[in-house]
């Protein structure tokens, strides 16, 4: 993997300040390849369809699995198909903040006529 600017910054954010991170960019520059060497306690990949319509289907399966986690860092990509994940986040957020949050968007595909 190429060395990234960015991937010192978030190193920081992640181990020292505990910060939550929003990456938006286009599609296939690199962003979930940095995340992963993180090396997030939970990854959670909207772009699969079956995790995206398990997500989509039971809107509190995130919260299942993140509170199964007693700490750590999540790692969600793709997070533009499900907008209302964040609602969710932002609870668990408020509430507990133990937590760490990755998330990763790109913007919509083009659809087909």
């Amino acid at each position: 993997m190429l060395e990234r600017t960015l991937s010192k910054s978030l190193t920081h954010i992640v181990a020292k300040t505990k910060k939550s991170i929003l990456l938006l960019g286009p599609r296939q520059v690199g962003k979930s390849t940095l995340i992963q060497s993180l090396n997030p306690d939970l990854k959670v990949n909207l772009a699969e369809e079956k995790v995206y319509r398990d997500h989509l289907k039971d809107p509190d399966l995130i919260s299942r699995q993140v509170l199964a986690l007693k700490n750590g860092v999540i790692f969600i990509d793709e997070i533009q198909r499900i907008p209302s994940l964040l609602n969710t986040i932002q609870a668990i957020l408020d509430e507990k903040k133990k937590y760490i949050f990755i998330l990763t968007g790109s913007s919509a595909r083009k659809q087909s006529a």
